[in-house]
């Protein structure tokens, strides 16, 4: 039998795997490797996660400062995060060294996304009055405060009354988890590809499946555990029927035959009972 991994969360089971690739109906079954725990499915639908990031050591690990099972080796997950370009200046606060038309300046601090600076040019000097055009926006992870100065290659300096805004665009990039390390209140993603330049922090999307189940998980720890979906039944107790085919359905087997023979005392017990009325 064709083997999946998910853990139970408050609101059901998280499956941790494309959703296309399994065979999902009602009333079917979800069986634990494990211990052979077994819950039916009586509804599934998607589930969308969304969780908050920081990177702390690493472009390849990415901190969410939550004990959450919703992740899983293996997993494809978007991770967003936020862009900075130029908008525009109000006034030049104060200037210094030798400027003319048509030179070059970029501000003196700021982290820059993949390696696009900020470049405004003069475009015109009028008795000592100087204006600048923006050549180029720049993109920034964190952008140039404000009391970043703008600086030339000859070393000519402009303090500016700046400002910097959001980009349109939606900046993101596909990413994998090769691994997950499980702390006190958080967990650590180990990514597969490093994250862009400067990025420190943003979010993750992530749709998989969450299946309902009347069962009682209430007790039930699973993280990333393996399961199998059978989908026969026995016709009276309501317990999965594997098809014998391997070692797996074997164990299934004897522990609906362990259930049934324990209904069986069960009844025969209230038969006793009833007769010896």
């Amino acid at each position: 039998m064709e083997k999946y991994t998910a853990s139970i969360v408050k609101d059901g089971v998280i499956i941790h795997a494309n959703p296309s690739l399994l065979p999902l109906r009602k009333n079917t079954f979800l069986v634990f490797e494990k211990d052979l725990l077994t819950l039916r499915i009586d509804d599934f639908g998607n589930y969308q996660i969304n969780k908050n990031f920081k990177t702390i050591e690493s472009d390849t690990k990415i901190h969410i400062f939550e004990n959450t099972k919703d992740f899983s080796i293996g997993d494809y997950i978007d991770i967003y995060y936020e862009e900075y370009e130029f908008f525009g200046y109000r006034s030049i606060l104060e200037k210094n060294g030798e400027i003319y038309k048509n030179q070059i300046f970029y501000p003196e601090n700021g982290l820059e996304s993949k390696g696009n600076k900020t470049r405004l040019y003069v475009s015109s000097i009028e008795q000592n009055e100087v204006e600048l055009e923006v050549e180029e926006k720049g993109t920034y992870i964190s952008p140039p405060d404000q009391d970043s100065r703008f600086i030339s290659d000859n070393g000519a300096m402009i303090h500016l009354d700046h400002f910097y805004r959001k980009t349109t665009i939606k900046n993101y990039q596909n990413n994998m988890i090769k691994d997950i390390t499980y702390g006190d209140g958080f967990l650590i993603l180990h990514l597969l590809n490093a994250l862009p330049t400067n990025v420190k922090e943003g979010s993750i999307n992530l749709t998989k499946i969450l299946i309902k189940t009347y069962s009682d998980i209430s007790k039930a720890e699973k993280r990333n555990e393996y399961f199998y979906i059978v989908n026969n039944k026995l016709p009276y107790l309501n317990l999965p029927f594997p098809e014998i085919e391997d070692e797996v359905a074997h164990k299934m087997l004897q522990d609906i035959f362990f259930k049934i023979d324990n209904k069986l005392t069960v009844l025969e017990q209230e038969i006793k009972k009833l007769s010896n009325k």
